[in-house]
């Protein structure tokens, strides 16, 4: 794999997530453009999901998590991920939006944790209802408080 198709996607502190380099964007209706950056809300209140409009300050939504513990978010991430039927791209940086759900990040993708931490997955399913408690991974919680994406 050519290491300049690596997406990159960092989760800004008490922010969005940015995302550079992704090659593919889709959610259940098909194809999203991809531009060379994005940058997609995370906080759950963005009027325009999944982009960012800001709505994160206005909420004061943090990004910290009440039991900070990094060890448990592998954990709690393959069991959010499981559930999320979503495209196969192969190792071509993609990102799914699945429905009322998270944001399933597969391929060549470079996390950058909000704490600055790199951490380089195959998959992963990233929090966008701002619930979990394993930010900036999904935790299951957006079933668990109803999030509603307003995409139906």
């Amino acid at each position: 794999m050519d290491l300049k198709r690596r997406a990159h996607v960092t989760a800004g502190l008490d922010g969005p997530l940015w995302v550079t380099d992704l090659v593919h964007f889709a959610d259940r209706r098909g194809t999203i453009g991809v531009r060379p950056s994005l940058v997609l809300c995370r906080c759950g209140a963005s009027a325009n999901k999944p982009y960012c409009d800001g709505a994160h300050v206005a909420i004061g939504f943090r990004s910290a998590n009440p039991n900070d513990d990094d060890a448990k978010s592998a954990i709690a991430n393959s069991a959010a991920f499981a559930d999320v039927p979503h495209p196969h791209w192969g190792d071509e940086p993609a990102i799914y939006v699945a429905p009322d759900g998270p944001y399933v990040v597969t391929g060549a993708v470079m996390l950058r944790h909000s704490n600055g931490a790199p951490e380089s997955l195959p998959r992963c399913a990233l929090c966008r209802c701002g619930g979990s408690n394993s930010k900036p991974f999904c935790d299951g919680t957006h079933r668990r408080i109803g999030f509603d994406d307003g995409s139906k």
